[in-house]
């Protein structure tokens, strides 16, 4: 048995009384685990602290006790698209087992800001998925270079503390649209 911080990357529902997890570990990276109770009373995005069992390859889920919800006093449809891609491309590009302590540190940064701040502007929103992309090497400076804003943020958003960029300044528009669509470029290329 290991006991570990996580955060939730996909709930899917195979049948009754069976529910596989896909977590994001502080020290194990993400691992796939099954959950074996008639319901699970998380949700995709909640960082829990878990007890999981290791049975030959199978890890299963023995206790849950919630820590953060992402809870923000003013969502809107841009706002929780961005964030549940985010979620998304670390379930789906992180490989299983491997480690990315600062992704979770930047994710436990994010809901903590969430929690004691009133609001994000969705352009937070998107220079964290900027830094998720930037982290898993799926974004490159090609798309920056005749743009000095963006192009400074390319250069510094890995050496820049995550809270230090969720209380910067919103960025005006044409820089906020070029970093959506390195990001969505980004997220297209992971795909194929």
């Amino acid at each position: 048995m290991f006991k570990t911080e996580s955060i939730i990357l996909k709930i899917e529902s195979i049948r009754d009384n069976q529910t596989r997890v896909v977590l994001l570990t502080r020290e194990y990276g993400k691992v796939s685990c099954w959950y074996r109770k008639r319901q699970f009373l998380h949700d995709i995005g909640d960082m829990i602290f878990v007890v999981l069992e290791r049975d030959n390859s199978t890890n299963t889920i023995k206790f849950t006790e919630n820590m953060y919800s992402p809870r923000e006093s003013h969502w809107n449809y841009s706002k929780i698209r961005v964030f549940l891609e985010s979620l998304a491309l670390m379930n789906t590009l992180i490989p299983e087992m491997a480690p990315y302590a600062s992704l979770f540190h930047d994710y436990r940064g994010l809901l903590t800001h969430m929690q004691k701040s009133e609001s994000l502007h969705e352009h937070h929103y998107l220079l964290f998925q900027f830094r998720i992309l930037r982290t898993l090497w799926y974004i490159g400076s090609e798309n920056f270079s005749s743009s000095p804003v963006p192009s400074y943020i390319f250069e510094n958003i890995l050496r820049t503390p995550l809270w230090s960029l969720l209380q910067s300044k919103v960025l005006k528009e044409e820089d906020a649209n070029i970093i959506q669509r390195a990001n969505h470029e980004a997220i297209y290329r992971s795909t194929q």
